[in-house]
């Protein structure tokens, strides 16, 4: 079933109607300065999917939402030249920079913060590897922010969990009705994710995602529930099922599910 259509469409319309709510002066950082290690040391950003590297389906759905003004990649060194051909190659107009990772994520994605314009407000920071993204579901995680100031892509946990005992054996099970799988994007004002960076900074918390420093730091965040699929390439094997899935999506695979 297609993610939410009448309800994005709906908001569409509300925002051209006067006296209502606007958008925000918005950019989004796209991360992709990973070095494929469990793709076999591949780079996961450039992998020909349908045709196209994986990077340009976030690409192409940032480019299209009228929520975002600004782009910036954050890449590693040795592939900036690649990833400006990319741009060029597919007329990607809202990108300004493509910056140089750091050795780390928080690092990466602070290069890319740096870079942001005067004017924003808010920053999307996305994975590369996540090249099932749409625009429409971009748009809904800003609607979230943009209310409460945060907010991060994911859906709800439809696995049992158990917890381990430290020795390969069950010690409980977590209930799962309160779960959820974080994604991309996550979305923050930039007063939130400036705040989260200093504190982060001064102190030596290690954190595997953008919201884990923004949590750190004492900040709410919303929960945006934009269901499935939004999976990332980790393994070799989400390569067929991400495949799958666009080849199946159609010519508009940037903007929303298939039907």
């Amino acid at each position: 079933m297609r993610f939410r259509s009448v309800t994005a469409k709906l908001s569409e319309l509300m925002y051209r109607v006067p006296g209502t709510k606007k958008r925000r002066s918005s950019a989004a950082i796209i991360a992709a300065a990973g070095n494929g290690s469990r793709m076999g040391n591949i780079a996961k950003q450039f992998i020909e999917i349908d045709g196209f590297p994986a990077v340009y389906y976030s690409l192409i759905a940032f480019e299209k939402s009228l929520n975002v003004e600004q782009v910036i990649i954050v890449t590693r060194n040795d592939d900036i030249e690649k990833m400006k051909n990319i741009v060029e190659k597919y007329g990607f107009k809202k990108v300004t920079d493509i910056v140089s990772g750091g050795s780390t994520r928080d690092e990466s994605v602070k290069n890319g913060f740096e870079k942001l314009k005067n004017n924003i407000k808010y920053v999307a920071i996305h994975d590369a590897a996540r090249p099932l993204i749409t625009t429409e579901k971009i748009d809904f995680v800003f609607r979230d922010a943009y209310k409460y100031g945060a907010a991060c892509a994911c859906s709800k946990v439809v696995d049992t969990v158990k917890k381990a005992d430290g020795s390969g054996f069950i010690k409980k099970t977590i209930p799962r009705e309160d779960l959820y799988a974080a994604q991309t994007p996550q979305i923050f004002s930039c007063d939130i994710y400036r705040t989260a960076l200093a504190i982060h900074l001064k102190g030596d918390l290690a954190v595997t995602d953008d919201c884990s420093m923004v949590e750190n730091a004492g900040f709410k965040i919303k929960l945006s529930d934009i269901g499935i699929p939004n999976l990332k390439l980790t393994v070799p094997q989400d390569y067929d099922i991400i495949d799958s899935i666009l080849k199946k999506r159609g010519a508009e695979k940037c903007l929303a599910d298939s039907e």
